[in-house]
Order: structure tokens, then C-alpha cells, then sequence
């Protein structure tokens, strides 16, 4: 076809920017796009890091994006049903929607980069030597919406420019289960109650994780 499509490798190397023996555990979610703590070694935590504004513009991108798709996707079954595929507005609903879709697809790609690098630079920040994020392996290629599996790979991806582990850990009962007396606590909307107290349930998974 013409075109010519090639392969250059490199290799960078990777800096000494004294890392601790320190963790930053992060939850992927949906409404805070990562909640975040740094441990230590001695098990002292920090205070929450979450996503900045920029990344969560793009979020609100892509949710308008959805809402748009689903728009034109019930004209376009509309019309079908009807049998008014000769119509133009199909034809240009049909296009309109291929479009959106290709949209989705590149924000979300862009939205994956830019978390990953917020992540990143944050444990580079703290010196922390490990990434700790949530074993997705049951998730395989399902998700649609849910972006977390392309996150992940762009967060191990990155880390591992600055010589920074990531571990994938098991996100079991991590929502939601005390992180020292393993108490399983009552969910109530986004915040989790224990018998000695409450707390917000994705600080709670950073924690955990």
C-alpha cells in the first residue's frame, strides 16, 4: 500500500532519585479517578492524594461523549425500526457516531497517560519506591466505561522509567475492611463505618492497598 512502517528502539537510562523503601498504595475508581496514600515503613500513612482538575476535565469529556453516543445511537435504531435507512440524517447519524466513538477511544487513551503520570510523578515526589495497585486479572477485556485496566498498564509503564516497582496486590474486602483490626465495616454510600469510627471508602482502599 505505499506505506512504509517501522520499529526504532531505544533505551533510556534510569537516574538515581534516591527512592525510600516507601509505598504509594492508589485505587482506580470512578468518582475520585485514584485515591492515594503513601506508607511508611513503619506504618504511618499520609494524608489522601487524589486526581487533579485537568484529569478530571477529560473524565467530564468522555461522560458527555457517552451521553452524546447514546443519543444519536437511539435515533439511529429509531430510524431502523422504521425502515428509514435511505433517509440522510441516518447517513450523517451513522457518521456522527463513528466519530464519537473514534473521540472515546483517543480520550480515553490521553486520559489513561495523563492519570498514570500524575500517579508516577507522585511517588517520585515522595521518593517511594513501589507502586501497590489492585490485581485486575478477573477483569480481563471486559469494562467498556471502566478504564482501569489501560491505566494500569500505563502506570507500570511509566514507573518503570524511574526504576519504580509496581505490585499488584488483591483488592479484596479493601474497600471496606479495617486496615488493623480487619473489621468489615457497613458501606453507606461512599463512606465506611466501623465500630470505632467512619472513614471514606476509597481513602479506606488506598490504605489497604
Amino acid at each position: 500500500d505505499n506505506q512504509y512502517i517501522g520499529i526504532c528502539s531505544y533505551e533510556y537510562e534510569i537516574g538515581d532519585y534516591n527512592l525510600e523503601d516507601k509505598i504509594l498504595g492508589v485505587d482506580i475508581g470512578r468518582i475520585k479517578l485514584f485515591s492515594s496514600v503513601i506508607m511508611n515503613k513503619d506504618g504511618t500513612f499520609s494524608d489522601e492524594y487524589i486526581n487533579t482538575k485537568r484529569s478530571q476535565n477529560i473524565e467530564d469529556k468522555i461522560n458527555r461523549l457517552y451521553e452524546n453516543k447514546q443519543i444519536l445511537f437511539n435515533k439511529i435504531k429509531a430510524y431502523e425500526n422504521l425502515n428509514l435507512t435511505d433517509e440522510s440524517k441516518y447517513n450523517t447519524w451513522k457518521i456522527l457516531y463513528s466519530n464519537i466513538r473514534n473521540k472515546i477511544t483517543n480520550s480515553k487513551d490521553y486520559q489513561s497517560k495523563i492519570i498514570s503520570n500524575e500517579i508516577v510523578q507522585l511517588a517520585l515526589q515522595n521518593r517511594c519506591k513501589t507502586i501497590h495497585i489492585e490485581n485486575l486479572s478477573w477483569l480481563n477485556s471486559q469494562g467498556g466505561k471502566w478504564n482501569h485496566s489501560q491505566i494500569h498498564s500505563k502506570i507500570i509503564e511509566k514507573a518503570s522509567m524511574y526504576g519504580i516497582k509496581v505490585k499488584k496486590v488483591s483488592a479484596y474486602n479493601s474497600s471496606k475492611e479495617h486496615p488493623i483490626t480487619k473489621e468489615v465495616g457497613e458501606v453507606k454510600d461512599r463512606t465506611v463505618k466501623f465500630t470505632t469510627g467512619s472513614i471514606d471508602r476509597d481513602l479506606l482502599a488506598s490504605i489497604n492497598l
